[in-house]
C-alpha cells in the first residue's frame, strides 16, 4: 500500500496536468472571442420595413414553335415558271399572286373562246328578234339559246384554265425558302414553297416535373 505522501504527490502530478490543459483550451477562445467571451462578438442586423407585395419566379425551358396554319405551295397545273413573285421571307396578303407559269397557249385558248361567245350570242340575239316578229320557229330559237349556253360555259373553262396558271396565297402568312427559279419546268407533286400563318403561334416545351404545380 502506498504511503499517504506519495499519494499526495500524484494528485498534485494530475492536478497541474488538468491547469495546464485548461489554459490551453481556453486560451485560443478568449482571443478570438474578445473581453473574455466565448462565441465571437455581436452579430450583424440589417433592419427592413415589411411591405406587401408580389413575387415572381421564371422558369427556363428550350421548346419549338408551330405556325397556326403551315401549308406547302404546289401548282395547280405543270409547267414552265414565267414569273416568280416572292421571295423568302416576304410577308404575303391572301389572293396574292406568288408565281406564273407560262399560259401562252391557255390565253389563245381564251380568246378562242370568248370570240366564239360574242358570236354566239350575236346569233342569239338575232334569233330572239325574229322571234318577237314570228319569223323563226321555236326550236331554231331553242338552239341559238343553247348555242350560246355552250360558247359561254367553253369561255369559263378558258379562264379558269389561265386562272390556274397562277399560285396564289391562301392566306396571310410568311413565305419561306424555295428552289424554284424562273424558266424551271414544275410538276403538281412539286413543293414550291411553304406559308406559315403567324399570327398565333403553338408552343410546345417541357419543364421539369418539380415545377409542375407552379405553371
Amino acid at each position: 500500500m502506498a504511503s499517504p505522501l506519495k499519494q499526495i504527490a500524484v494528485l498534485a502530478v494530475v492536478a497541474a496536468a488538468g491547469a495546464w490543459a485548461a489554459s490551453q483550451y481556453l486560451a485560443p477562445a478568449e482571443e478570438a472571442g474578445g473581453g473574455g467571451r466565448r462565441g465571437g462578438g455581436p452579430g450583424s442586423v440589417v433592419v427592413a420595413e415589411t411591405r406587401a407585395g408580389e413575387v415572381e419566379r421564371a422558369v427556363s425551358a428550350v421548346g419549338s414553335g408551330r405556325a397556326l396554319r403551315s401549308v406547302e405551295l404546289r401548282v395547280e397545273e405543270d409547267g414552265r415558271v414565267a414569273d416568280l413573285l416572292f421571295a423568302p421571307g416576304d410577308l404575303v396578303a391572301e389572293g396574292a399572286p406568288l408565281l406564273r407559269l407560262d399560259d401562252q397557249t391557255e390565253r389563245a385558248d381564251l380568246a378562242e373562246a370568248e370570240a366564239a361567245l360574242a358570236e354566239a350570242e350575236a346569233a342569239f340575239e338575232r334569233a330572239e328578234a325574229l322571234r318577237e316578229q314570228g319569223r323563226v320557229t321555236d326550236a331554231s330559237f331553242d338552239s341559238a339559246e343553247a348555242a350560246r349556253a355552250r360558247a359561254a360555259a367553253n369561255a369559263e373553262r378558258a379562264r379558269l384554265a389561265v386562272s390556274r396558271r397562277v399560285l396564289r396565297a391562301p392566306f396571310d402568312g410568311v413565305i419561306g425558302f424555295t428552289d424554284v427559279e424562273v424558266g424551271a419546268y414544275l410538276t403538281r407533286s412539286e413543293v414550291i414553297a411553304v406559308i406559315d400563318d403567324l399570327a398565333f403561334v403553338d408552343a410546345d416545351f417541357t419543364v421539369p416535373e418539380r415545377h409542375f404545380g407552379e405553371v
